[in-house]
């Protein structure tokens, strides 16, 4: 499901992609990196470019609290990260996370925000879609609004029985 993001950022990203074909940044078919690039990353397509990362599978939480304030205090979290494109210029940073937040913040963002049931899952790489939570996940432009900030706009899904949040964000700060 592709919703709305950020003006400003969508221009952004557009701009940046349209700089990385223009410069003849191209990329291998097969989802690595070409030659001029971050050889040994690890990339992968996605909705809005190609993900850019080192492969590394991430627990620690500080990144994620310091960038998403609204999910509390989280219980725990596996996280990837890395850069969109591989062209010079400004960066775009992507988080692709499954979070568990305490079981009362998770009751609040159903409650407060009104998600409804998606039928197509997360945009994140696929070292993070085997961790997704299983059942019903629910998302809103008002849930990704209030979850969004330090730089990032976000994609946010709540489990609709669990205690976990899967973000898909996209930002200009590190």
């Amino acid at each position: 499901m592709n919703r709305r993001r950020s003006g400003a950022l969508v221009a952004g990203l557009v701009a940046v992609l349209l700089l990385t074909t223009a410069c003849g940044g191209s990329n291998g078919t097969d989802g690595t990196s070409g030659t001029g690039g971050r050889g040994g990353g690890m990339s992968e397509e996605s909705a809005i470019g190609e993900k850019f990362g080192d492969g590394e599978l991430r627990t620690d939480l500080e990144p994620l609290t310091k960038r998403f304030s609204t999910l509390g205090t989280p219980v725990g979290a596996e996280w990837m990260g890395g850069t969109l494109g591989d062209a010079p210029g400004p960066t775009t940073y992507w988080i692709d996370a499954v979070i568990e937040v305490d079981p009362a913040v998770a009751d609040e963002l159903r409650t407060t925000y009104a998600p409804e049931a998606v039928s197509t899952p997360p945009d994140v790489v696929s070292g993070i879609q085997d961790k997704l939570p299983a059942g019903t996940l629910l998302s809103s432009d008002a849930l990704d609004s209030a979850v969004s900030g330090g730089g990032y706009a976000t994609d946010v899904y709540v489990a609709q029985d669990e205690p976990f949040v899967v973000l898909a964000a996209y930002g200009s700060s590190s």
